[in-house]
């Protein structure tokens, strides 16, 4: 799921409290993503991090998220 479908799945939940949306949306949106270079073994490659924790995009912040949301 890309980052603008996660923001659209947290708003068409409506089955959540609003506030419980704002909220979701709120921390989805200070864990976006980067993309960085690093080259690994030879390989250059472009790699997607979060821009809050710094992790793999997506990190475990926004996979509890998409759980939330499914």
């Amino acid at each position: 799921m890309t980052h603008t479908e996660l923001l659209e799945n947290i708003n068409a939940k409506e089955t959540f409290p609003i506030e419980y949306r704002k909220t979701l949306q709120e921390i989805a949106e200070l864990h976006t993503y980067v993309l960085t270079g690093k080259k690994m073994r030879g390989k250059a490659g472009l790699r997607k991090r979060c821009t809050e924790c710094g992790f793999a995009y997506p990190c475990s912040t926004i996979q509890i998220i998409e759980k939330e949301i499914k």
